[in-house]
């Protein structure tokens, strides 16, 4: 009973901390607008992503290092996010979900993810996100992507040649459309979901390291 309220207050707290910090208009990882100037329309289809416009993708193959706003200087190039949750089923769940967490009607911290990303120079740069799961309170390195890229000029064409290192399959995806990015996008952690797929659709990610070698 005592976990159970402990895990309320928190996440009361929590969603106080939001409902109280000021509105500002809608952007991407704050580093990304910070180093561009651009809000998150000009990357994320629907403003809020993950998928990606021709800019984003633009952006992203180039190795994130686009400039034009105020750059890493006049801020700190990183950010945060938090994902609560209430799970209530129909029935109880037997046994309970996770540890420490009750048949049914859980509150949780599913996640708290800090990102840092965006131009480090003129060819190389990068994505990098940790997260800390509240189910299962340990770390990981969630999905990273790091480029190092650079440009060549064949006749009147730019031509951009890269390689990418990241911790998954799909993860350097420049349309953000598959098993990394996609749909559902956030789900909570202790109700019952369907578990068999193959290995791709993301039980590489955080445990696997790959490289890839393009142009564009």
């Amino acid at each position: 009973m005592k976990a159970a309220l402990d895990r309320i207050i928190v996440l009361s707290g929590v969603l106080l901390a939001l409902a109280i910090t000021p509105s500002t208009s809608a952007r991407a990882i704050p580093a990304f607008a910070q180093q561009t100037g651009q809000p998150c329309t000009a990357c994320h289809v629907g403003a809020f992503g993950p998928a990606l416009t021709p800019y984003g993708r633009a952006f992203k193959i180039g190795g994130y290092t686009t400039t034009g706003g105020e750059g890493w200087a006049a801020h700190v190039p990183a950010s945060v996010m938090l994902l609560g949750s209430y799970t209530n089923t129909n029935q109880g769940q037997s046994p309970p979900p996770a540890q420490h967490y009750g048949t049914n009607g859980n509150f949780a911290m599913d996640q708290i993810s800090f990102f840092v990303g965006g131009r480090v120079t003129d060819w190389l740069g990068g994505l990098v996100q940790t997260t800390f799961s509240g189910i299962t309170s340990d770390w990981k390195l969630d999905n990273t992507d790091v480029k190092a890229t650079t440009a060549f000029d064949v006749g009147q064409t730019d031509l951009r040649v890269g390689m990418d290192v990241n911790n998954g399959p799909t993860v350097q995806d420049p349309y953000n459309s598959t098993y990394a990015w996609g749909f559902p996008y956030v789900a909570s952690a202790l109700a019952p979901t369907p578990i068999p797929g193959p290995l791709i659709t993301g039980a590489l990610i955080g445990n696997s390291l790959g490289t890839t070698l393009y142009a564009w």
